[in-house]
């Protein structure tokens, strides 16, 4: 009964969590103004592009993405022009990309972050069973070490140790994580938009929890 529950209490994470595509590129920061020249209108962080998309980004627009087949990881600094390619963005008038390459483990974690495209539907994701004392250290670990290495302004870190936590159905401390991250933050509208995406899911969470408690107690 008990694996049975915690199982069922999974379902609400399958609500929120994405599978990633090998073409598929997830914007993970954003400053500035950045359009999509393909769909219309501005373009937001957390959502998922494309190849074959075109982006123009404004004087002083920043733009870092992932592409989640490879890890590779762009940062394009405004002005210009960006063709979204299948392994890579070309600019047009502006500077050349920094290059990283993210380790599996970082990008596997970083391409389940809550989507704030909702064009987007949720895919199914592998769930959880019981999640071991280590499974939380690891990530920790490699949160502590990311972060280490990062810019202070670099989410990455905090997007990977959110994922990480609540694949890991670690509720208390995502809610933890994000009140940390504001308090550190505040006033950006991207940690806005990440906490608000994540308490969504937080919600979704608990409530599926709870329906799944009133239901087996009629059972």
């Amino acid at each position: 009964m008990l694996r049975t529950s915690l199982l069922l209490c999974c379902a609400a994470i399958v609500a929120w969590a994405t599978t990633a595509r090998a073409d598929e590129v997830l914007v993970t920061a954003l400053a500035g103004e950045v359009g999509s020249l393909s769909a219309g209108g501005p373009l937001a962080p957390f959502v998922r592009l494309k190849p074959g998309q075109d982006l123009r980004l404004a004087e002083g627009a920043r733009l870092k993405m992932v592409y989640l087949g490879s890890g590779r990881e762009e940062l394009w600094l405004g002005p210009g022009k960006l063709a979204i390619g299948e392994s890579m963005a070309v600019g047009q008038g502006m500077p050349p990309a920094r290059i990283r390459v993210l380790a599996g483990p970082v990008v596997r974690q970083l391409a389940m972050t809550p989507l704030a495209d909702a064009a987007v539907g949720p895919r199914p994701r592998r769930q959880r069973s019981i999640p071991a004392a280590d499974a939380i250290q690891r990530i920790e670990a490699t949160y502590r070490q990311l972060r280490a290495d990062a810019a202070v302004d670099d989410l990455d870190p905090e997007l990977y140790l959110l994922s990480g936590l609540m694949e890991n159905r670690q509720l208390e401390r995502v809610e933890e994580t994000l009140t940390d991250i504001i308090q550190k933050r505040p006033g950006d509208p991207q940690v806005k938009l990440l906490a608000a995406l994540y308490r969504k899911s937080l919600r979704n969470a608990r409530e599926a929890g709870k329906s799944n408690s009133t239901t087996r107690s009629f059972q």
